[in-house]
């Protein structure tokens, strides 16, 4: 918005310039000439100032920048350097979660055995339960058998089985297989005890192994435990580490953005810069053609040459040099720059004499100068007295050597009461020192 408003205003005033030279030129030649010649000077000045304090926005905002820029570099020097710390932590995390997979994948395996160890117990105190079951069958049946025999008179059950038999070999045999019958059923039942006590000898071993494995299970747990609290301590550290990248990476954000802002304010100022410095070097051929036409247009069309310099001119008053031809820093706006003339102390009041007879080409105010008179003395020179308090001729008048043109002050651009007193030699302000 800046910019185009500045463009804007810099066409009209180009525009302006334009009309006013090609309307006026042809009706007051002289009087159009001057006006155009000081309001163009003016504007260079003006321009001048403007650049002046454009390029010092521009050096601050340069060094804003690189304030920023340093900053920035600082806050990405700790970004890498967090970086790296967040990755070794990521890695001590990820490390841990490794080996707590392991341990977990020891706890599944140990956990499984577990199972199936659990299963064999089941199993094996299943098998001592029917065992104990067939056992007491057994045992019942035999004590039913016996108790069989010693409820009947054994006497008499002996000498039924003997009268019974056919003979003694089958009253032998008879006995024999009775005999014979509570042996089978005693070795039964031994048998069962023997089977029994060898599941039970199975059963203590297979609690015993599956205790060991328990107490594995436990070892293992406790060490899947230690793991996921050093990888906790690794998380935490982490996580502040992420959060301080985070914090990085906003101030990042936001530095960049200052930097972006300031890279495109610099720009922008640079492109005022340049746009002024344009159009003050369109100004200046536009006032070298003014003082070309001046020129052109005065009694003689000669140009002075250093056989005449230093002769013919007076000095305007009579005072003190407060400030000199040549580099200067403006007592007002205190930027640097060129004083193209003389600045001579004097009391308010103080007649202003003309330096060398002439035609008077402008007499009146302006913002720079205040009050002011320029005379063409022709042959390609002019003077001009600035700062008076009242002007004593006008434009066209013709004024003679030493004669009072004006009265000293302290009009326009001035902190106190002096005659701003320049010389120009074909447009160029020269050194007055040389000429009076």
């Amino acid at each position: 918005m800046v910019i185009v408003m500045m463009k804007n205003k810099l066409i009209m005033l180009t525009i302006c310039a334009a009309t006013m030279i090609s309307v006026l030129t042809v009706n007051e030649p002289l009087k159009v000439r001057a006006a155009s010649k000081e309001n163009i000077e003016n504007k260079i000045e003006s321009n001048k100032s403007k650049i002046s304090d454009l390029e010092s926005q521009k050096n601050q905002i340069s060094k804003e920048k690189s304030n920023e820029k340093s900053k920035l570099d600082e806050i990405q020097s700790k970004l890498d350097s967090k970086g790296e710390e967040l990755a070794k932590s990521q890695q001590k995390v990820d490390d841990y979660e490794n080996k707590i997979d392991v341990v977990q994948n020891k706890i599944s395996k140990v956990e499984s055995e577990i199972g199936k160890l659990q299963e064999e117990i089941k199993n094996v105190e299943d098998e001592i339960k029917a065992k104990e079951k067939e056992k007491l069958e057994k045992e019942n049946m035999l004590g039913s058998r016996l108790r069989n025999i010693y409820k009947t008179n054994y006497t008499e059950k002996m000498l039924a089985v003997l009268l019974s038999s056919r003979d003694l070999s089958d009253f032998i045999s008879k006995f024999a297989n009775f005999s014979k019958i509570v042996k089978i059923d005693q070795g039964l039942i031994k048998e069962v005890e023997s089977i029994q006590e060898d599941l039970k000898k199975n059963e203590k071993e297979l609690n015993a192994k599956r205790d060991t494995l328990n107490n594995d299970k436990k070892q293992i747990e406790n060490q899947r435990e230690e793991l996921k609290k050093i990888q906790d301590e690794y998380l935490k550290e982490r996580d502040v580490l992420e959060g301080q990248v985070n914090e990085l990476k906003t101030l990042e954000n936001e530095k960049n953005n200052i930097v972006n802002g300031l890279s495109d304010k610099e720009k922008e100022l640079q492109n005022q810069i340049s746009d002024l410095s344009s159009f003050n070097e369109n100004l200046r051929k536009e006032l070298d053609q003014i003082f070309a036409n001046i020129n052109s247009n005065s009694s003689s069309n000669g140009v002075i040459s250093k056989e005449n310099a230093g002769q013919g001119f007076i000095a305007p008053v009579v005072g003190t040099i407060t400030c000199d031809f040549g580099p200067r820093t403006h007592p007002v706006t205190h930027k640097q720059g060129f004083h193209t003339g003389l600045d001579i102390g004097v009391s308010f009041g103080t007649p202003v004499k003309a330096a060398k007879g002439g035609i008077v080409v402008r007499a009146e105010y302006n913002s720079v100068y205040g009050n002011m008179v320029i005379i063409d003395h022709g042959n390609g020179v002019q003077s001009l007295y600035g700062h008076s308090s009242s002007l004593s001729v006008n434009k066209g008048q013709k004024v003679e050597q030493g004669q009072v043109i004006a009265l000293a002050g302290s009009t326009g651009m001035s902190t106190g009461p002096h005659v701003h007193f320049e010389i120009r030699v074909n447009g160029q302000p020269v050194n007055p020192k040389n000429y009076i």
